[in-house]
């Protein structure tokens, strides 16, 4: 599609995205349930399988804390909650 503008040619010069994946539980489940859940997950991100697996298919492995990831997901719905009302964005 050689006519199709770049992002930062169509007046987006500071355009970044990506994505993400995470594993949640309810929000009910007792803390000592979910840290035992994230260490097994960042057990399993940092094998070597797993990181190859991940590096072949382009992607980026992270193992975080239950708090960091909160934080994270809660700085995305900012982000992109900007973005949605910015655009107008109405659900269908």
């Amino acid at each position: 599609m050689p006519d199709l503008p770049t992002v930062a040619e169509a007046g987006y010069e500071n355009f970044e995205t990506s994505q993400w994946y995470g594993i949640l539980a309810p929000a009910k489940t007792p803390p000592a349930i979910v840290q035992k859940i994230a260490a097994a997950i960042n057990r399993a991100v940092a094998h070597p399988d797993v990181i190859a697996r991940f590096q072949h298919d382009g992607d980026i492995p992270k193992g975080t804390t239950p708090e960091e990831f909160a934080a994270f997901i809660e700085s995305e719905a900012k982000r992109w909650g900007v973005v949605v009302k910015t655009a107008g964005i109405k659900a269908e």
